[in-house]
């Protein structure tokens, strides 16, 4: 379970060589669940 107060979700990571990378979110003007599973869905697609 999550929960925002704000429009922002936003996601930090390392990747495969060891760099760290950043993702975020904005959802205007709430934070919508559905934005997140597809934020989320798209994140685990990175390599």
């Amino acid at each position: 379970t999550a929960k925002a107060d704000n429009q922002t979700a936003v996601m930090f990571f390392r990747g495969a060589n060891g760099q760290r990378y950043g993702l975020e979110l904005i959802d205007n003007p709430t934070l919508r669940a559905k934005s997140v599973a597809t934020f989320m869905a798209g994140a685990r697609t990175m390599q």
